[in-house]
């Protein structure tokens, strides 16, 4: 990651909670892990202004922010000029690790599926 110039930074809270639920959803980090004392402290070192958001907060910020990929992908699909189907496929290794698998095949509206 490139470092970016500090000098005329402004700090954008918004901005930085849209980031933080990006960050939370791809790590797969539990919402109670910001509300960790040892967490609050470590932020407040970064950036003493900022208000560390609560779990429910960060359960809502992602409901919303599932909400509009969701709306998105339905815009999305209802735009494309083919078909589109989805299978999926769920099995446990040998680790007990659950494992799913979602296919997706795009095909032109002319042709027929059997």
């Amino acid at each position: 990651m490139k470092k970016q110039p500090t000098e005329n930074f402004v700090f954008d809270p918004q901005l930085s909670r849209e980031h933080m639920i990006e960050y939370i959803v791809h790590a797969e980090i539990p919402f109670n892990k910001f509300e960790d004392p040892y967490f609050e402290r470590w932020i407040k070192t970064v950036n003493p202004n900022y208000d560390v958001v609560k779990r429910q907060t960060i359960r809502n910020d992602s409901l919303k922010k599932y909400e509009k990929m969701k709306m998105d992908l339905q815009i999305e699909l209802g735009n494309l000029n083919s078909r589109v189907c989805l299978t999926s496929d769920l099995w446990t290794s040998i680790q007990m690790d659950i494992t799913s698998l979602i296919h997706l095949v795009f095909a032109k509206k002319t042709m027929i599926l059997t």
